[in-house]
């Protein structure tokens, strides 16, 4: 993992942690991080925290520079920074719709704004995030802006942002096609097709679930809990709505049919063994213990009273 010196490289200030990297709080600038997708890792040979290290030693550190026009120094300085910084809580906050409104007034030359406007447009929180995304960030109207007002640095960043999310759509659209061959009732090959988008593309959540769909499809035993531990813990995984929260049997929302169905199963057979287990076993087990100790207090009292 990229080592983050703790002093900003733009204006040598001391650097305050902050999700997905660091920002610095004199000048506005990030460093952040963001994971590589193109290194292979053996995801069907390793623990689940071995998996998770993996991934978090695949970040790079980008750094992300933000001009003065955030220091105050007259009442339309003022007043612009408390706009953007509103945006920026907006966004942060998943109420990106919001940020257009809140950046109303403020200049479009102005980076640290048309970034706000930039990020609401793709839909992501912030730049580490957006490196999940599959998208192609020419076709967003703000980008050619932000590239344009941006310093070589933080143009660099956003190129290597660009490339990423283009690679994500291309990964996306390979991963479909097996999708494909399941739902056209061809196993066999989705199945194979799908052992081999796993190998190859471990750290994405769609190559997970299209792994975990194959295995339920094919075998009337296989568990899914275990392997949707893996998706989660993908860095894309929320951008699909995968374990921002689970249903009553603890399949991920967002998940396909097949992989909730049978997570119901599954979960559904061990509710009944419990409520079998606590019905006829640990239920009479407290009922007796009860009795017992009710008849050693009967005894102690009538001990003591005797």
């Amino acid at each position: 993992m990229a080592l983050v010196e703790m002093k900003c490289q733009n204006c040598g200030a001391p650097l305050t942690e902050r999700k997905n990297g660091y920002v610095c709080p004199h000048c506005g600038s990030f460093q952040l991080f963001i994971a590589d997708q193109d290194e292979e890792i053996s995801a069907l040979s390793m623990p689940l925290e071995e998996f998770r290290q993996k991934i978090k030693e695949k970040q790079r550190t980008f750094i992300l520079s933000r001009d003065g026009a955030l220091k105050a120094v007259d009442i339309d300085s003022a007043i612009v920074r408390k706009k953007i910084e509103d945006a920026q809580s907006l966004l942060s906050e998943g109420k990106g719709y919001a940020v257009e409104e809140a950046l109303r007034g403020v200049p479009e030359d102005n980076f640290a704004a048309e970034r706000l406007r930039f990020l609401a447009e793709t839909g992501a929180r912030d730049e580490a995030e957006l490196a999940c995304f599959a998208l192609d960030l020419k076709q967003c109207r703000h980008f050619a802006d932000v590239l344009n007002l941006c310093d070589m640095q933080t143009r660099q960043t956003y190129e290597a942002l660009e490339e990423l999310c283009l690679g994500n759509r291309e990964i996306l659209s390979q991963i479909g096609e097996g999708k494909r061959l399941l739902d056209a009732g061809l196993l066999e090959e989705g199945c194979a097709y799908a052992n081999a988008m796993l190998q190859k593309y471990p750290t994405h959540a769609a190559s997970w679930e299209i792994f975990i769909e194959a295995n339920c499809k094919k075998d009337e035993k296989y568990d899914p809990f275990p392997d949707l531990e893996y998706l989660l813990s993908c860095l894309d995984s929320l951008q699909y709505g995968y374990g921002a929260e689970k249903d009553y049997y603890g399949a991920p929302r967002g998940i396909s049919a097949a992989i909730a169905q049978r997570c119901r199963k599954i979960a559904g057979k061990k509710q009944q063994k419990n409520a079998v287990f606590y019905r006829y076993i640990l239920r009479p087990l407290i009922v007796l213990a009860g009795i017992g100790i009710l008849i050693g207090v009967w005894k102690l009292i009538d001990v003591l009273l005797g």
